[in-house]
């Protein structure tokens, strides 16, 4: 079953094309197996692709911060600010979702 990450891929349009160049055999093993599922070969290769798109991309995107970021990071999370009335009412709506301690 597909993640949400994946299925939010597989819902945006396929507006793109890609030419892509693979050994013979593995084009034949991947159209026998879309076959089975009762599948388009492209529909196969794009599922494929997302799931490892989005398994990846948190990877890629790793923040890497020396340790003075880290430290002005930590110091800007931290900091106090004043609640605006949108702030209130959204952790007002966490806590009964997700009740009080979720917003300590």
């Amino acid at each position: 079953m597909p993640t949400d990450t994946e299925l939010a891929y597989l819902e945006l349009p396929a507006d793109a094309r890609m030419e892509v160049r693979l050994p013979a055999l593995l084009k034949e093993h991947a159209e026998l197996v879309a076959a089975t599922r009762s599948e388009k070969l492209s529909q196969l290769v794009v599922e494929a692709l997302a799931e490892k798109v989005s398994e990846e991309l948190a990877t890629v995107r790793t923040w890497k911060l020396t340790v003075p970021e880290q430290t002005e990071l930590l110091r800007v999370l931290s900091a106090k600010t004043d609640a605006t009335p949108a702030l209130s009412k959204a952790t007002q709506r966490a806590a009964k979702l997700f009740g009080e301690a979720a917003v300590r």
